[in-house]
């Protein structure tokens, strides 16, 4: 079989992405589609939209025939640890393998350059030099990026650019994979507006393409107001089980961020400035910690929190992503140790019945074990001994137990923001599986 990645959130799976599947079958017609997803927290720090167990579901529904999780570990962090992680486990399965992505520049040989000279000491001696200085990490990389390669800043610093170079340059390190290109398909990446095709120009009718970051704004805004989404607007943007999915949403509940703001109050009042900086994900140094704190004290809401402590070096998206590692006290020093070795193993979420052929190969292939269901690998009466005794020196210490502990809490904590606890977890919930044939 051939096998195509493809390394995703779909938070949550609109017609963008069924584009993006129908253009990976068209190039490659016998192709197995891979997807490799976050589960229940983003790359940018936000918890899903839905659950891993339903968007995984609506992937399959929507053509991908096998979709994995990416380990919290790897989903909730930089490009560079998410791109890792996802080459990480597609490596995995043991069998060569396209990767499919989207970038707004479709220039595959310069965007290799630019990610082969990411790792040049010439460019690291420079993006050192000028982090020192104050620069945030973005900035000083598309810069230097953008002198070494000629390609303008602007394209380098797109969203799914970076994650392109990324995947580039995880790539060099993986010669059974090969990227396939893909022009990014409809709208920007930020654009926060279900657009209409008037919007544009034209001069009726619905744009068919919206992006994900629109979609949520919308959902979460109606949830605000307690008006309900414009859902002939949604039906236009995204398959009709996925717009099933947001009404059952809508009906019943959706995260909210700031339900976990007496949480971070909490997590304040817990540490000194000292142990802020030794949190994963933060990197927090040169004062920061203090402002973080002094931002905390004048905020009334999670989402003022962030406004006010957001700087250039320090964004929203970092200070967002540093939540959920706040709230579990999971220090960069643990985070390293368990990642070294990168993911540990393969949590299947769904499969199509094509998706069930590969992985009886893959048994024979992989040198990461399969996993349908956590209790194989971590039960709940271990998770419950805590995550400092997982990490200890001891019989119960296995990068695998430790990656799922994570998965498992991150699971718990996004539950936290709904209002009532939902009945599906990682112990009780199995993979989705397509019958018949699509």
């Amino acid at each position: 079989m051939h096998v195509t990645g493809i390394i995703c959130e779909y938070n949550p799976f609109h017609n963008g992405h069924a584009w993006q599947m129908a253009e990976v079958r068209r190039r490659q017609p016998d192709t197995v589609v891979v997807a490799i997803m976050s589960g229940s927290f983003c790359q940018r720090g936000s918890a899903a939209l839905m659950d891993k167990f339903t968007r995984a579901r609506l992937a399959v529904l929507g053509g991908c025939d096998l979709v994995i999780e990416l380990p919290f570990v790897f989903a909730c962090r930089s490009a560079q640890d998410f791109a890792r992680g996802g080459v990480g486990l597609l490596t995995g399965l043991g069998l060569p393998a396209t990767l499919a992505f989207g970038a707004e520049c479709d220039d595959l040989p310069c965007l290799q350059q630019a990610a082969s000279a990411m790792d040049t000491p010439a460019v690291q001696q420079v993006l050192h030099e000028r982090l020192q200085q104050g620069t945030a990490y973005a900035a000083a990389l598309t810069a230097i990026l953008s002198e070494q390669t000629g390609l303008h800043p602007d394209v380098l610093r797109q969203p799914n650019t970076i994650l392109a170079l990324e995947y580039l340059r995880a790539l060099q390190h993986t010669p059974k994979l090969q990227p396939l290109l893909l022009p990014r398909h409809g709208a920007g990446h930020h654009e926060n507006r279900l657009l209409t095709e008037r919007d544009n120009g034209q001069k009726t009718g619905v744009l068919h393409f919206a992006s994900g970051s629109a979609i949520r704004q919308t959902m979460l805004q109606a949830q605000q107001t307690g008006n309900a989404p414009d859902w002939p607007r949604l039906a236009a943007a995204v398959p009709a089980a996925t717009l099933q999915a947001l009404q059952d949403g809508w009906s019943q509940d959706l995260p909210r961020a700031e339900r976990l703001f007496p949480a971070l109050q909490l997590a304040f009042l817990r540490y000194s400035d000292a142990e802020l900086g030794q949190l994963a994900g933060s990197s927090i140094a040169e004062g920061m910690a203090g402002r973080l704190r002094h931002a905390l004290s004048m905020a009334g809401s999670l989402g003022e929190w962030i406004q006010r402590a957001a700087t250039r070096r320090y964004p929203a998206a970092r200070i967002r992503r540093l939540l959920p590692y706040l709230l579990l006290g999971i220090t960069a020093d643990e985070l390293a140790r368990v990642t070294a070795g990168g993911p540990a193993y393969a949590h299947i979420l769904a499969a199509s019945p094509r998706g069930l052929q590969l992985l009886h190969i893959v048994k024979d292939t992989a040198t990461l074990p399969l996993v349908t269901k956590f209790s194989t690998i971590l039960n709940s009466c271990q998770r419950q001994q805590g995550w400092r005794q997982l990490i200890a020196t001891g019989k119960f210490t296995t990068p695998a137990r430790q990656q799922a502990a994570l998965d498992t809490l991150a699971t718990d904590l996004r539950a936290l923001m709904l209002s009532e606890l939902p009945a599906r977890n990682d112990f009780n919930t199995s993979p989705f599986i397509q019958r018949g044939h699509k």
